[in-house]
C-alpha cells in the first residue's frame, strides 16, 4: 500500500518571479516517504523555499 501512496506523490514547482529571489517556490504534495525524501534532496541541493502539504495529521505514512 505504501508502495501505490508513493507513486501517487505529485512534485509541483512553481517559479516564482519576483526581482529579489530567483529560486523557485517548490511544493510537495504528499508528506509520505516520497515526499521526505524529495524534501531532503532539494534542501540538501540549497533549495529552501520548499513546502510539503499533507491532508492527514501525520507524516510518514507506512
Amino acid at each position: 500500500m505504501w508502495l501505490v501512496r508513493a507513486l501517487a506523490l505529485f512534485i509541483v514547482i512553481e517559479w516564482a518571479e519576483s526581482a529579489s529571489d530567483d529560486q523557485p517556490s517548490i511544493i510537495i504534495v504528499g508528506s509520505g516517504p516520497a515526499g521526505i525524501a524529495a524534501a531532503t534532496k532539494l534542501l540538501q541541493n540549497n533549495f529552501n523555499n520548499i513546502k510539503i502539504l499533507e491532508a492527514e495529521n501525520r507524516i510518514g505514512k507506512i
